[in-house]
């Protein structure tokens, strides 16, 4: 026979979880433990399976009843029953808020007080320097708070019961650091950093420092260093602040940021601004090379970004009416049409098409560039190519990946708020009406140059 020991019948306030514990004799062991909720007014525990168990928050008062089935190796069984009191308990206050807040910024701090009631609170600065403004019952703003900590106290009441309860939180005010750096740069190219403080205190230090990838500052010290990247790749870096009180104590602040170093990338230069590609020779040797002969050789200068496509998300919401769903960005495409006087003319390529390296590893993910094709044919890519606006992960296996946008996200947004239409294709000899184009961006988008560029040490300097 089994005997089980499902604890006393207990008491659990209000807004807590209850932790039930249980244990067994007899029988022949290893037992299996398992806990149901048989009543309450609330539902706290699943059936779960342990010695011990811990419910849910349990916010409304009375009685919790649990079972408790104890399952030995030979399948006997036994159960008991155990009941949990939830009352409200004491009443109690508590403060939440964020420890660490930068100078400058409104600190928002919440009385939390679970009651049934009514309940006020009383706010208090008790050390530091800042400046309240209650914005609700619970809650309070703390502004034009000085460097250093602050401790504020909350004194709370319930108005049913008459009683009371307090809490204290302290926070530190740090200084406000914000960065100037660059998104991108070229392996062995120096790139000028700096550094803003809010507030500006005599005395401040700085530290900037490499936490991943290669490179180096050369005065880590200073407020606006130099930064050299010494490989290709993302690079992460951090700056701290340390700023003096006048206490001989002091405070620290942090920024952190990531810079793109390139060894091998393109700049697409529209009307609209700047898109930097970043090529990957190593994953697609064929479709890279290819692209660059046809940049080297000034084929994209002059060339439309003729395509954005978006596609339709239907929902239950938007079913009978499609015009009013959701067209989620899918891909920009570029890189064969030109514009002439009534309609779009094709550039045609130079060079053959290349063989597919669609299954080089490289995923069409966001802000990926991958070549299009003609009709699908996995070996037909020329001079088109596209960059992947969403996660088109689908197009895998049939779309060449070989290299992705590291800068000019901007202008990627500004083409898809252009609105598109449809375009005539004519024939480049004749001028007739060969076709047409969807998807075309009703203000043209011009590749006006597409230009190689290579940091000092892809250059071997």
């Amino acid at each position: 026979m089994v005997t089980i020991d499902g604890g006393v019948t207990q008491t659990a306030p209000n807004g807590s979880a209850i932790e039930l514990s249980a244990s067994a004799d007899g029988g022949s062991p290893p037992y299996t433990i398992r806990w149901l909720q048989e009543r309450g007014p609330e539902a706290v525990l699943e059936s779960q399976t342990g010695a011990t168990v811990t419910t849910d928050a349990a916010t409304t008062q009375g009685d919790y009843v649990f079972r408790v089935v104890v399952t030995d190796a030979e399948g006997v069984r036994s159960d008991r029953w155990v009941t949990v009191t939830v009352d409200r308990g004491p009443f109690r206050v508590t403060i939440e808020g964020l420890e660490t807040v930068e100078f400058g910024a409104i600190a928002t701090l919440t009385a939390v007080a679970p009651s049934e009631g009514e309940v006020t609170v009383e706010w208090s600065v008790l050390e530091g320097s800042a400046a309240l403004d209650p914005t609700d019952e619970l809650i309070v703003q703390v502004a034009d708070a000085e460097l250093g900590g602050v401790r504020v106290r909350v004194e709370a009441s319930e108005g049913d019961t008459g009683e009371s309860d307090d809490d204290e939180f302290a926070f530190t005010v740090v200084p406000a650091v914000s960065l100037d750096a660059p998104n991108v740069t070229f392996a062995g190219v120096a790139e000028a950093f700096a550094a803003t403080v809010d507030p500006v205190v005599e005395g401040t230090s700085y530290a900037w420092s490499v936490t991943s990838g290669r490179g180096a500052f050369d005065d880590p010290s200073s407020p606006s260093p130099l930064f050299t990247a010494a490989g290709g790749g993302d690079i992460a870096y951090e700056l701290r602040v340390t700023v003096p009180l006048e206490d001989g104590s002091s405070v620290e602040g942090t920024a952190a940021g990531t810079i793109v170093a390139l060894e091998d990338a393109v700049v697409i230069s529209t009307n609209l601004g700047d898109i930097t590609l970043e090529l990957d020779e190593a994953s697609a040797p064929v479709t890279r090379n290819n692209f660059i002969a046809y940049v080297e050789e000034g084929f994209y200068d002059g060339v439309l970004i003729h395509r954005y496509s978006c596609e339709i998300h239907l929902t239950n919401e938007c079913a009978d009416e499609p015009d009013t769903c959701e067209c989620v960005p899918f891909v920009i495409q570029g890189g064969g049409f030109v514009r002439v006087e009534g309609g779009l003319e094709p550039k045609e390529a130079t060079r053959d098409p290349i063989r597919s390296e669609a299954d080089n590893g490289l995923s069409n993910v966001k802000y990926t560039v991958a070549m299009a094709l003609s009709a699908n044919d996995v070996d037909s890519a020329t001079t088109q190519f596209y960059v992947n606006m969403n996660e088109n992960t689908h197009l895998d296996g049939l779309f060449t990946v070989f290299g992705r946008v590291v800068d000019g996200f901007e202008v990627l947004d500004a083409v898809s708020r252009i609105e598109t239409g449809t375009a005539e294709v004519l024939d480049p000899e004749t001028g007739e009406v060969t076709g047409e184009l969807d998807e075309v961006p009703v203000e043209d988008v011009v590749m006006e140059s597409v230009r190689r560029v290579e940091g000092t040490m892809a250059n071997g300097e």
